[in-house]
């Protein structure tokens, strides 16, 4: 999987999944945070995918507003 392709999917991934009443939607969420999680440990040589997903989380959790959202790396 490329940067590209991984901030793609981190993207789209429902980040407050856990507070969904909904168990289809909490279960989609947790397979996909699983999906990532494992991609994680697979590129754990490449500190680009973890600095990507904790600026990604960063921004997705921010309450203050002044955190920008990560831009696709090229």
């Amino acid at each position: 999987m490329t940067l590209q392709e991984f901030y793609d999917l981190i993207k789209v991934h429902d980040w407050s999944y856990q507070y969904s009443d909904d168990h289809r939607h909490w279960t989609r969420g947790r397979d996909e945070d699983n999906k990532i999680h494992h991609i994680l440990q697979g590129h754990s040589k490449d500190p680009q995918f973890r600095a990507l997903y904790d600026q990604f989380r960063s921004w997705a959790f921010d309450t203050q507003g002044d955190i920008t959202k990560p831009e696709r790396p090229e």
